[in-house]
């Protein structure tokens, strides 16, 4: 399936399918349509038949979807921390790192 993805970006073609849900009672969305002048010369180049390579489109256009959902989230867990440790600071008053340090090993 990788090997698809150095052609173009799938995730147009998967959205599309979605979109329609398999529908291809449209002339738009059938082999005879728009659609079919997207994938042609791809399914060509891979030898590949157009359910095989819809489906294949399909499974990239998940993949996409899910990094860029996981890189969403992570960024979001970013913010949360940042924000927890902005709040955290505001109750804490301030304070001399290095002289806490140097107590501490002068203490030792």
């Amino acid at each position: 399936m990788t090997r698809l993805l150095r052609y173009t970006n799938f995730a147009d073609l998967g959205e599309q399918f979605a979109k329609n849900k398999g529908s291809y009672g449209a002339r738009e969305h059938h082999a005879t349509g728009r659609f079919a002048s997207a994938y042609r010369p791809v399914a060509e180049q891979e030898g590949l038949n157009r359910s095989k390579l819809i489906r294949l489109a399909f499974m990239a256009y998940c993949e996409q979807r899910e990094a860029a959902y996981n890189h969403q989230r992570r960024q979001a867990d970013i913010e949360h921390g940042m924000a927890l440790q902005d709040s955290l600071r505001s109750e804490v008053p301030g304070w001399d790192t290095l002289k806490v340090l140097r107590e501490e090993r002068a203490a030792r």
